[in-house]
């Protein structure tokens, strides 16, 4: 638990920056013009605010979780013996000169983090499609 919130607290400055700037870009016009349209808060960032600032999300996201994945040195204080992360496992293997079993793990850590963010563009992008989809009955 210790070594998660660490995590948020070390990556989570980037990817509120990322959400801060791509807010920034939105014209104000646009939430007032859906606010007088009768649409209420939630709606309005639900439906046009969330779809535009998705990708800025996913990148954010995105280089968190890379960061997270392949992060040594913060983990390598906290890490006790009975639990071995992978990234300290591949560092261990090239100390010790096994560099079959270090670039064995490190294939598994790449998959592990591709397969991760395409999960994580998946929703990003199923997020994005469902707020941005007009409702069926209305002009």
């Amino acid at each position: 638990m210790l070594i998660v919130i660490l995590f948020v607290f070390r990556n989570a400055p980037v990817g509120i920056r990322a959400g801060i700037a791509s807010m920034q870009q939105i014209d104000k016009a646009i939430e007032e013009a859906s606010c007088d349209l009768g649409a209420s808060s939630f709606t309005t960032f639900r439906k046009i605010t969330l779809p535009i600032i998705s990708s800025a999300f996913f990148t954010g996201l995105a280089y968190s979780f890379v960061k997270c994945m392949t992060a040594i040195s913060a983990v390598i204080f906290l890490v006790k013996g009975d639990w071995n992360l992978i990234t300290i496992a591949i560092l261990d293997a090239v100390e010790s000169s096994e560099y079959s079993q270090a670039a064995a793990l490190s294939v598994v850590l790449i998959g592990i983090v591709l397969a991760a963010l395409g999960l994580i563009q998946l929703m990003v992008g199923a997020m994005g499609k469902t707020a941005a989809a007009p409702r069926k009955g209305k002009a």
